[in-house]
């Protein structure tokens, strides 16, 4: 009979915590080496969605109209007994020069969407020039992200 020094449930952990504490020392080393050019940094306001004749943001009055469906010219079939008062926004920034898009914080879904133009008609305020930016590029719908 051998007596081992671990059992299997012992040393799959033990492989587990050195790849972790492997992957945790090279994004440690990585952020140091990066920490004066990588910060990101996320105000977040809140946003009372009352409906109101002067909205202050085209964000504001999309929220607002999405509330209350008589505001909107398009008529909702579900109606839901869920009221809310409130949405969180966040300024971010996109592209390279920075451009800073309202973002609603919407923690029921894995992804954002930004509104984005194309130069061919006058973008609303609060669109994304991606001919602007530098670091844009179109991804396929087969993109692995």
């Amino acid at each position: 009979y051998r007596l081992s020094l671990f059992t299997h449930s012992s040393l799959t952990l033990f492989k587990k915590m050195s790849l972790l504490l492997t992957f945790l020392y090279v994004f440690l080393c990585n952020s140091v080496s990066l920490s004066s050019s990588l910060s990101l940094h996320f105000p977040l306001t809140s946003l009372r969605l009352t409906p109101t004749t002067n909205s202050t943001s085209p964000l504001q009055t999309s929220l607002v109209s999405r509330r209350n469906p008589s505001l909107s010219s398009a008529q909702y079939s579900f109606r839901s007994n869920f009221k809310y008062s409130m949405a969180l926004v966040l300024s971010l920034p996109i592209g390279t020069p920075v451009q800073t898009q309202e973002l609603v914080l919407d923690t029921g879904s894995q992804l954002s969407w930004i509104q984005c133009h194309r130069k061919k008609k006058k973008p609303p305020t609060t669109s994304f020039d991606p001919s602007l930016s530098s670091s844009f590029s179109d991804l396929p719908c087969s993109h692995p992200l």
